[in-house]
């Protein structure tokens, strides 16, 4: 028997290929996994990872403390949620992490209480001592430069997707080669 030429090779192909389309098409559980459910999830987890601007720090200012005279600097900065508190209220909020800094302090001194075991104090730490600096009309010893941008592929998102589409690609192949057992008596 002479060996098939290539048009006969690629007239079976195409055949094993659409018949395999055909046998797929026709099971909407197996449409549904790989195609509906990846985008499904692709939606639900954009929509509860969405970017979101950064919350301001949450501080409280001691009532009748040296902290107050800031308190309008403080309330003008954007990267501040301020709150004027007697002294138990403020150290409860603190306790409670209702706040993630307690700014109080006498005289030209300044008090911060907070956490440092909780992330959020020390960044609330670190702005608040900004804002209070440059109200005060502080001056920084050394120049610092900023260069704040979004780097690609950062987003929860960027790294969500590619993984739905390896697990989708990984789920079909498996299934495939299942399929291939049952249809060629148990051969894969």
């Amino acid at each position: 028997m002479p060996p098939p030429d290539r048009t006969t090779r690629l007239s079976a192909l195409r055949e094993l290929v659409l018949m395999r389309f055909r046998t797929f098409v026709r099971e909407p559980e197996a449409l549904f996994w790989t195609f509906g459910f990846p985008i499904l999830m692709a939606i639900g987890l954009g929509l509860a990872f969405r970017e979101k601007p950064p919350e301001p720090a949450a501080v409280a200012v001691e009532q009748g403390t040296a902290a107050v005279r800031y308190l309008g600097a403080l309330r003008a900065s954007a990267d501040v949620r301020v709150s004027l508190l007697p002294a138990d209220s403020a150290a409860r909020a603190l306790r409670k992490g209702d706040v993630a800094l307690v700014l109080a302090g006498r005289g030209d001194s300044l008090l911060f209480r907070y956490d440092p075991e909780r992330p959020e104090s020390r960044l609330a730490r670190l702005v608040t001592d900004r804002v209070v600096q440059a109200s005060a009309g502080g001056t920084r010893p050394v120049s610092v430069l900023e260069d704040a941008r979004r780097q690609p592929g950062s987003r929860y998102i960027d790294w969500v997707i590619p993984g739905l589409i390896g697990l989708n690609l990984m789920s079909t192949v498996m299934s495939t080669v299942g399929e291939g057992a049952v249809v060629h008596g148990g051969a894969a």
